[in-house]
């Protein structure tokens, strides 16, 4: 790897994985500079058509990619067929959590598969790595010690202690009961399809396969800072 040269690439990265097929080769076409048309293969040409003019190879880059719609694979795929049969240069990457490889192991997938030149995982975090990460994001973003205040038992009980249902009606957070079950919005894919597993007290999205304890759907869905997400979760936890 370390004798091939350099290739130039213009990147484009594209986070909304979750849209609708042509709704994501409109908002690639815009993160070209370009105004989409409307028919499926006039959105093909314009893309293969601004390739042409940059500089290098176009590398498209979808995160959140196991969000994808099985008819955006099948047209990722169409695009690369288009590139490596006429040009130009075109290579595209998709980031994803471990739901897109088992996505991708079937069979109707065989064709984008059988396109795919590199694969990489990444492993998770060890504890230590995971520690000095956050005190490393803390220091880079002007915070400070504070988040050691809380003893491993205060976040195991903010975690695992804290009824879902009441915090979403802290949160003013969408939900309702579905055949005697809690259902509620995934804060990322925004579906109503998430649901809580008693036994690990996680909220999961049936969607994005997301799981969420309590302390992080709290920071995400009202953006909050860990600290200002603890004082919300606090009063929910049961008192003795």
């Amino acid at each position: 790897m370390g004798e091939q040269s350099p290739q130039h690439c213009t990147p484009i990265y594209c986070h909304l994985a979750h849209l609708p097929s042509n709704g994501l080769l409109k908002v690639v076409l815009g993160q070209l500079g370009e105004v989409p048309r409307r028919r499926k293969d006039k959105l093909y040409s314009q893309i293969m058509d601004r390739a042409r003019r940059v500089e290098g190879t176009l590398l498209l880059v979808f995160d959140e990619a196991h969000l994808l719609s099985g008819d955006a694979l099948v047209d990722l795929r169409l695009l690369v067929s288009s590139a490596i049969e006429q040009g130009p240069p075109m290579k595209i990457l998709l980031a994803g959590q471990d739901h897109l490889r088992q996505t991708l192991k079937r069979s109707e997938y065989t064709d984008i598969v059988n396109r795919i030149s590199v694969r990489y995982q990444l492993c998770p975090l060890t504890k230590d790595q995971t520690r000095r990460y956050i005190d490393f994001q803390m220091s880079e973003h002007g915070g400070d010690d504070s988040m050691s205040d809380y003893s491993p038992e205060y976040l195991r009980r903010l975690r695992n202690e804290i009824a879902w249902r009441d915090l979403l009606e802290r949160l003013r957070w969408v939900h309702k009961i579905r055949e005697g079950r809690l259902v509620f919005q995934c804060p990322r894919c925004r579906e109503t399809l998430m649901a809580v597993n008693a036994r690990t007290n996680l909220g999961r999205c049936f969607r994005c396969k997301e799981n969420w304890n309590p302390i992080d759907f709290a920071m995400e869905t009202w953006e909050l800072e860990f600290q200002s997400a603890v004082g919300i979760l606090d009063p929910l936890l049961p008192r003795s």
